[in-house]
């Protein structure tokens, strides 16, 4: 708990943190190590992936404290915020909590299918779960109860859809449009525009979960266009 494995050189003078997926139950797989070996390579700056602590013995609190002590080693250079599924919602939160205490954000953040409503009430999910595979409306409420501990699962901190948004830097969201949680992206982008925030959803049209990290052509247009949003940060 509270390891990492950093991609890149430490004495990069840029930097991204990027929370892994995998329900906040399961640890970093091979596709989150390419992706972030492939990002720190193509863009020179150091990639920090946190090994945050997971369910069922451990909770949000402790993850987020783990957050801030990575992001006091790092905020002081310039830095983006990255993560897919269960690690996408957490950086929208995080930032969230950053903006709200009035600390150093992150010049951009890009959030690979989050789901922005734990509770999973905000959208009709019938249309998407019945192709989604990977993904089940029942099941990310269990892990958003369990990971709220005692939270209200509509809490900011679980579901950042209740938050706001206001003053967060540019957000890229990127969403299969078969996938479960896509309709909870495009209500998340209309309230990071109402927001104020420049704010962007980049959809892989007939692709489902995670798809940046997934073996698919999708997956290299999107890289490429994280790549440019981040050389114009």
């Amino acid at each position: 708990d509270g390891q990492m494995v950093v991609f890149g050189n430490e004495s990069a003078p840029r930097a991204v943190l990027y929370m892994h997926g995998g329900a906040y139950a399961t640890q970093a797989n091979s596709a989150h190590v390419n992706f972030c070996d492939k990002l720190a390579r193509r863009t020179g700056r150091c990639v920090y992936m946190p090994l945050y602590p997971l369910l069922p013995h451990h909770h949000c609190q402790e993850s987020f404290a783990m957050a801030d002590a990575l992001w006091e080693k790092i905020k002081g250079k310039p830095a983006v915020f990255m993560g897919d599924s269960s690690g996408a919602g957490f950086i929208l939160s995080y930032a969230q909590m950053l903006r709200d205490r009035g600390d150093v954000l992150p010049e951009q953040i890009f959030s690979f299918s989050p789901c922005p409503d734990a509770s999973m009430t905000a959208c009709d999910h019938s249309f998407y779960e019945a192709q989604d595979s990977l993904v089940g409306v029942p099941g990310v409420v269990v892990v958003g109860k369990a990971w709220a501990n005692g939270l209200d699962i509509r809490d900011p901190r679980i579901s950042p859809l209740y938050g706001d948004c206001r003053g967060l830097p540019p957000t890229t969201l990127f969403a299969g449009s078969t996938e479960v949680v896509y309709p909870d992206a495009v209500l998340f982008l209309q309230k990071l525009q109402a927001d104020g925030v420049d704010a962007e959803l980049i959809v892989g049209e007939g692709v489902g979960h995670i798809f940046p990290l997934r073996p698919f052509p999708e997956a290299d247009d999107a890289f490429e266009r994280i790549v440019q949003k981040m050389e114009r940060a």
